[in-house]
């Protein structure tokens, strides 16, 4: 809306599924730096890729009013998402992240300063639709967390790079669900080769990592877990320290 933009007077902007694409971000920053008064920014669902995200995202560091900011579903890399995340962390006055597709909206926003305060310690996302890109915005986050102790992101499709990414940043976190990502078996080894040294996680998917570091597990019973490939991989990394 140019003529409003023009004015000064746009608070709220919702570009969602604008299908914009990176050089529609590139557009889109330039308008945003004339946007003083903006509230709230949706601009989820637009591929935009890692450089059209940031690109938008650094375009609101001197929005002093902004505080609601929807950047889900835009084919970002895990590293462009945390990218992404450390700028929107950085904001001023920011008080939601969206990460979710918009047509889910049971999903609630990110709220910063729960988050950041250590006051919310049960963080629910499952199946949001993250995608890698959103696996690394939630890794920045989490890292940023310090008193989320639960964790769901089932069924979000982060493949191997963006389990990864959230696994990295689980110094907190004492129970994980992360069923469901299209982990492949060989990715499913790898992320729990980083969650098993985190000894404040005590369970992965049902698998019980405490008892396991212990090495006292002598009975196992995983059935019915929904583990799929990268869960049986991961499961046989845990089996490989279960001597007992």
């Amino acid at each position: 809306p140019l003529a409003e933009v023009r004015e000064g007077g746009v608070e709220t902007l919702d570009m969602s599924g604008k299908e914009l694409g990176a050089g529609g971000g590139g557009m889109l920053a330039c308008v945003l730096h004339r946007c003083a008064s903006l509230l709230s920014l949706d601009v989820s669902s637009n591929a935009l890729g890692d450089e059209g995200c940031f690109a938008v995202i650094t375009a609101l560091r001197k929005l002093c009013s902004l505080t609601s900011v929807s950047v889900g579903c835009n084919d970002m890399t895990p590293d462009g998402g945390l990218r992404v995340a450390q700028e929107l962390l950085s904001h001023p006055s920011l008080t939601s992240i969206g990460l979710a597709h918009p047509i889910l909206t049971s999903i609630e926003s990110l709220r910063v300063a729960d988050l950041v305060s250590a006051s919310a310690t049960d963080l629910q996302m499952p199946r949001a639709q993250l995608g890698p890109g959103g696996a690394g915005v939630l890794a920045g986050v989490i890292q940023q967390s310090p008193g989320v102790q639960t964790l769901d992101v089932r069924g979000n499709a982060f493949g191997d790079a963006g389990c990864t990414a959230v696994a990295k940043a689980l110094d907190a976190v004492r129970t994980l669900r992360m069923t469901d990502n299209g982990l492949s078996v060989q990715g499913g080894w790898e992320v729990m080769e980083q969650l098993i040294p985190k000894t404040s996680l005590e369970t992965v998917d049902g698998i019980p990592l405490a008892e396991v570091r212990e090495g006292g597990v002598e009975t196992l019973d995983m059935s019915g877990k929904e583990l799929g490939a990268g869960g049986g991989g991961m499961l046989a990394c845990v089996l490989h320290r279960c001597a007992s």
